[in-house]
């Protein structure tokens, strides 16, 4: 056989403490929500008996339910965006100074380039200008001989 086990009174809950909180879990928990419960049978009851508690009308009371989170977190983006554009608008603001100094600076490279390109380019240019006015000259001097029928005299 096996000996009980001896306790330590402490050990015990104590009697009048967990009289107390009985008393306390009826008082916040069991009779509100009791009541509660009451309330929305005694609600049920009146809907259906007046006519209005079909199924349709239950539907779309679920329905808003449903939906009033998502309305409200859906306000809480537009909100946000809200104060991101007037943030953006702020920003707006400030930045013609320095985006007007990085202009600048765009444009001068864009000059610099520009010039140091032509500079390149302008021998080639040249060159190839020269080429072609010799060969227009060619084409207007051989031009005066040739015959009306589109033949040189030598042939």
């Amino acid at each position: 056989m096996t000996e009980p086990i001896i306790q330590d009174p402490g050990d015990l809950p104590n009697p009048v403490t967990q009289a107390a909180y009985r008393r306390q879990a009826w008082l916040e928990i069991y009779i509100p929500l009791g009541f509660a419960l009451l309330i929305v049978g005694v609600v049920v009851v009146l809907l259906t008996r007046s006519g209005i508690g079909d199924a349709s009308s239950w539907a779309d009371a679920a329905l808003v339910v449903l939906i009033l989170p998502l309305l409200i977190l859906g306000l809480l983006i537009l909100v946000g965006l809200a104060f991101v554009t007037y943030g953006l608008f702020q920003l707006g603001g400030l930045i013609p100074g320095p985006a007007r100094q990085v202009q600048e600076v765009f444009f001068r490279a864009q000059f610099d380039s520009r010039r140091a390109t032509d500079l390149l380019v302008s021998p080639v240019i040249a060159v190839r200008g020269a080429v072609a006015a010799l060969r227009a000259a060619r084409r207007q001097v051989s031009s005066i001989f040739v015959n009306e029928d589109g033949h040189d005299g030598n042939g």
